[in-house]
């Protein structure tokens, strides 16, 4: 199982180290200087991120596989919309805030470009993963289900969450993305329903 997917499975079954990590990366920026030239934040997008590419990879992988080997993903994909829901409940000022939190707390002096650099990281990746939730939720060629079994991103439970991601990364981001939600996102779909 991938990094993300083993963090998802050991909290769904109530392991105290993956729910303590999973809440600290909903709630904190970390900043890696591995690359000292280019330091970054990591944080909730970015597990966000790499639960649903090892979500999707898995799925894609297990195709042709029979039922019996394949792992029911679904409570991974609430749990991903769950913590997507609590980031997104957070305003761009509030994000900025942690990532400056992040980087006094790491003791990095940042420049202010630097800073900048590493902001707009973290909002360019937003804005890729609340494009990424919303066509999930409204173009539902997202939505496989093959000889072998739906994908995760087939539950009810989970659209409505992801659903729930969109409106409150709209709403917390003002009335222009609520209107981007509705004009780009829902009056379009419309025609796609099932």
């Amino acid at each position: 199982m991938s990094t993300a997917l083993d963090v998802l499975d050991r909290s769904l079954r109530g392991d105290p180290e993956g729910l303590s990590f999973l809440e600290r990366t909903a709630s904190i920026y970390i900043l890696d200087r591995t690359n000292q030239g280019a330091p970054t934040t990591y944080g909730c997008w970015d597990f966000i991120n790499q639960g649903l590419n090892e979500v999707e990879r898995y799925e894609a992988s297990h195709l042709n596989a029979g039922n019996e080997n394949r792992l029911n993903l679904e409570g991974h994909v609430q749990l991903l919309a769950s913590m997507a829901r609590r980031a997104a409940r957070r305003s761009p000022s509030s994000d900025l805030n942690l990532i400056g939190t992040c980087l006094a707390n790491a003791g990095h002096q940042a420049s202010t470009a630097e800073a900048q650099v590493l902001i707009t990281h973290n909002s360019e990746l937003q804005e890729r993963i609340m494009g990424r939730i919303a066509a999930m939720v409204f173009d539902f060629s997202f939505h496989r289900i093959n000889t072998h079994g739906a994908s995760a991103f087939t539950n009810r439970i989970a659209m409505e969450s992801l659903c729930a991601v969109v409106a409150a990364n709209s709403v917390s981001n003002g009335p222009g993305a609520i209107g981007h939600l509705v004009m780009d996102w829902i009056v379009p779909s419309v025609e796609n329903l099932p």
